[in-house]
């Protein structure tokens, strides 16, 4: 499985995925001419003006994520968005680029107790938005409950199984069994995940399912069969 698509962060099984964002259409700034000696590329990356790396490569406008950073302790190098997103790809043509994002899980080593925890937060400049043809939400476990929170929103799904056995396989639709997706609303700039269910700090699965995942990514990526092997849910 390429590891542009999924990684696998050990002990906490955390996931990295990419999603879609795309450039919101309310502002259009100014066109301006980089600078001729401005860097084009990133590692494998290509930066395509009005993006920019370093001052006066970007358009000229602040504040609205344009201005990029190349991290040259890494190699490949990475390309970065403000703090911390890390952008692998810019379509100009389409108004989109992709970036990485981990996910958010919860684990539990007995019935009622919580192990570890993780709920992650995107949060994107004024000039992008979450796009909602390309990107979905995903919860993955046998006792999930699973919400995402942003403007005007709270939302969320359930999935559940008695067994491994029992979840969504390969082919198969991520609609309760294990898994269970929803899509997400246009001009989204920011959005959490949180986690809860009747008995928040219950899981009667956690012998066979002891993590719940939950993260927004691009569409394709959430199938069971490859929550299931990249997770590495025991068998």
């Amino acid at each position: 499985m390429p590891q542009t698509l999924w990684i696998l962060l050990s002990p906490a099984l955390v996931v990295i995925s990419h999603l879609v964002v795309t450039a919101a259409s309310e502002s259009s700034p100014v066109p301006a001419i980089p600078r001729p000696d401005c860097p084009t590329k990133c590692g494998d990356i290509d930066v395509p003006f009005p993006f920019g790396i370093g001052d006066g490569c970007s358009i000229p406008t602040s504040g609205l994520g344009f201005n990029l950073t190349c991290n040259h302790s890494f190699s490949p190098s990475r390309l970065i968005q403000g703090r911390n997103l890390e952008v692998i790809n810019i379509k100009l043509e389409t108004g989109e680029m992709r970036i990485v994002s981990s996910v958010s899980y919860i684990c539990y080593n007995s019935s009622n107790t919580i192990s570890d925890k993780l709920a992650r937060t995107i949060t994107l400049s004024h000039s992008f938005m979450l796009s909602k043809t390309r990107n979905t939400f995903t919860a993955i476990g046998c006792s999930t409950h699973a919400y995402i929170e942003g403007r005007s929103l709270f939302t969320g799904c359930v999935s559940s199984c008695e067994s491994l056995d029992d979840a969504a396989q390969d082919g198969e639709e991520c609609a309760g069994l294990g898994c269970c997706q929803i899509g997400i609303p246009g001009n989204l700039h920011k959005l959490g995940v949180y986690w809860g269910n009747k008995n928040s700090s219950v899981n009667p699965a956690w012998n066979y399912s002891p993590c719940s995942y939950a993260f927004v990514a691009e569409k394709g990526w959430g199938s069971p069969h490859t929550a299931r092997s990249t997770i590495g849910w025991a068998t």
